[in-house]
């Protein structure tokens, strides 16, 4: 489990006293920023314990992590909740959703896919200039042109 451990003492005790006593090994993700992408890929689930999506969790998306989101507003309209990425109400909920996707292998691997493809579709670089020259386009047509 990759885990953004950049968060309240609160937060980081609840969620790894439900996992303490488990098969489950906690990877931070504060640790040498060179090692940032081996520590994703070793992970299987990216645990977002913030009230907003982090550049963490879209980078773990991207490396195929499956991510799991505290429900907010801003996690429940980034994450279709099953399709890519899970939402879940309290840290007790964790457990339980961590044994049932290591269960089912396949429902895992496809969430999977479906958040790297969710990232590389909608934020990758191409996408990202397209919708600044769009927003460029946009601004130079709003210009008086004198002739």
């Amino acid at each position: 489990i990759v885990f953004d451990n950049a968060v309240t003492p609160e937060a980081a005790s609840a969620i790894f006293g439900a996992l303490s006593k488990t098969q489950y090994s906690v990877l931070p993700t504060d640790s040498d920023v060179a090692q940032k992408e081996e520590i994703y890929r070793e992970g299987d689930y990216f645990i977002n314990s913030y009230t907003s999506i982090t550049i963490k969790m879209v980078e773990a998306m991207a490396c195929g992590n499956v991510p799991i989101c505290f429900r907010t507003a801003e996690s429940q309209d980034f994450i279709d909740h099953g399709t890519d990425g899970f939402v879940i109400d309290t840290p007790v909920q964790l457990l339980p959703l961590l044994e049932s996707l290591d269960k089912d292998e396949d429902m895992r691997r496809e969430v999977s896919k479906n958040a790297r493809e969710k990232i590389v579709q909608n934020y990758s670089l191409s996408a990202f200039t397209s919708k600044w020259a769009h927003v460029f386009d946009y601004m130079k047509s709003q210009f008086h042109h004198l002739q």
